[in-house]
């Protein structure tokens, strides 16, 4: 009963996603997932999608709950 409980409390969970990015199909799966989009500059969001880099500094400023699609130093790991 009690797992019942918690499945029913994080199956409403909606995400706000922070996106930057040329490519339709992170917005649209986004939008499939019902996740709220986000196009302002501010601080406030669950997720951040970008095609850039992520700062340091940037990463240092992140809350324990925020993700993003980027990790330090990800461009060594994928040079050729």
């Amino acid at each position: 009963m009690w797992h019942q409980l918690f499945l029913t409390v994080y199956v409403n969970i909606k995400f706000l996603i922070k996106i930057d990015t040329q490519y339709d199909v992170i917005k649209e799966a986004a939008e499939d997932l019902g996740w709220k989009l986000s196009y302002e500059d501010n601080d406030d969001f669950d997720v951040f999608w970008s095609d850039l880099p992520f700062s340091t500094e940037k990463l240092s400023k992140l809350k324990n709950y925020q993700k993003i699609n980027h990790f330090p130093s990800m461009f060594q790991i994928c040079r050729k």
